[in-house]
Parts: C-alpha cells; sequence; structure tokens
C-alpha cells in the first residue's frame, strides 16, 4: 500500500480513461481553486474579462426543468431544495459549487460575491473495518470529513436577523452536526476511546460549549 498523491482515486476514470478525466483525476491547490471559483462570480480575473454575463448564467442554470439541481459541470442549489445538505437550508437559490467523496467542497455564490472552497485528506487514513466496508476510512469520522456543516453554519448566520438570532441558528446548526456525528458513532460498532468517530463527536460537543462560553 501506499500514499495516493496526484493518482485520482475514482475506479471508473483510473481503470477506462487513463487516470485522467474531466469527472475525477484533476488536482489543484486551494489557492487555485479559489481562483477559479472567484473567476466564476463575475468572469474577471486580476482585471481580463474571461467570460461573459451571459455564459456565467449558462453555468448557473439547470441543464433541464426536470433538473433543478445540476448545472453544467456544477452542483445547484435547486428551486425544489436540491443539495441543500450542501449548501444549507438558508443558502439562495442558484449557488453552484461541488462536493466530492474525497473531502472536499467548493461553493459559489454570485449574489452574495461569496466563495467557498474547503479540501480535506479523508481518505488519506487508515479503513475503520475493512472487512465490512472497504471505503470506511477514518478520515470520514472527522467533523471536516463529511464537510455538510460549513456551509450550511455560515448561511444560518448570514440569514439571521441579528446578532442574537445568528448565535441562535449557529447553535442549530451545532446540535444537527452533534445529532449526526452521534449517528455516526454510534453506528459504526465496537469503538476505541480514540476512534477517530469518538474524538469528533467529543470535539464538536466541546466547539459548541467554546461558542456559547466566547459569547457571555
Amino acid at each position: 500500500s501506499h500514499t495516493l498523491q496526484g493518482e485520482v482515486h475514482d475506479e471508473c476514470a483510473y481503470y477506462t480513461m487513463g487516470g485522467v478525466s474531466g469527472h475525477a483525476g484533476l488536482f489543484a491547490s486551494a489557492g487555485d481553486l479559489a481562483r477559479l471559483c472567484s473567476l466564476m462570480l463575475d468572469g474577471t480575473y486580476q482585471g481580463k474579462r474571461y467570460f461573459t454575463d451571459e455564459v456565467l448564467d449558462e453555468f448557473s442554470a439547470p441543464v433541464a426543468p426536470e433538473y433543478p439541481g445540476q448545472g453544467i459541470g456544477w452542483m445547484r442549489r435547486g428551486e425544489d431544495g436540491s443539495n441543500t445538505v450542501y449548501f444549507g437550508e438558508n443558502s439562495p437559490t442558484g449557488i453552484i459549487g461541488h462536493q466530492g467523496w474525497t473531502g472536499t467542497l467548493t461553493m459559489i455564490d454570485r449574489e452574495n460575491k461569496l466563495i467557498l472552497v474547503f479540501l480535506s485528506n479523508k481518505i488519506n487514513s487508515p479503513v475503520t473495518r475493512n472487512q465490512y466496508a472497504p471505503d470506511m476510512f477514518d478520515g470520514k469520522w472527522y467533523t471536516t470529513g463529511f464537510g455538510e456543516f460549513i456551509a450550511p453554519m455560515i448561511y444560518a448566520a448570514l440569514s439571521a436577523e441579528d446578532e442574537t438570532d445568528a448565535k441562535r441558528a449557529v447553535c442549530r446548526e451545532f446540535d444537527d452536526c452533534i445529532r449526526i456525528l452521534g449517528e455516526i458513532k454510534d453506528a459504526v460498532y465496537a469503538l476505541t476511546d480514540d476512534h477517530p468517530a469518538n474524538l469528533a463527536y467529543q470535539a464538536i460537543c466541546q466547539a459548541k460549549k467554546n461558542f456559547i462560553e466566547a459569547q457571555k
């Protein structure tokens, strides 16, 4: 075994497309992805225009009326509520971005001029129970491993009416994350105290406590 670096993890790309394809096998730093996402906000980069507003609108629009959660190459926060698990219940429709099973998330919010780029090493870690599920990477159990709490917490705060409401909204997102981690922790059997699922649960509970203490 070896640590994968610059080598595609997706078997469809690895075995059938020479290791590189449009849906997997592409590598970049967080900084480079942030440049791409920034370009998608208004079509410009360092004062030079690469995309017109019409092209950006095309990228952001649904590929078809029956697929409101899918843009051209991007996942989309659809009018039907699709992809709210990634972007949050309070996020405006039309946000585009993408989530990846390796522990990644990009988000492009043209309305609020906001981008988010998040990368993790979720699958560059040992497997919890290889004999039962070979994709149960230890990194999957950390809060950063599933990443679905990041954008929702941002929009929970942004959509609040005032500072007090924002604090309550963030606490609700903490509670939701704690619930999800608790379910994960209970579902993974024969855990040791230092297993990532237990550590993640303890860490997010402590993070909520620290957040509440900081507001006093």
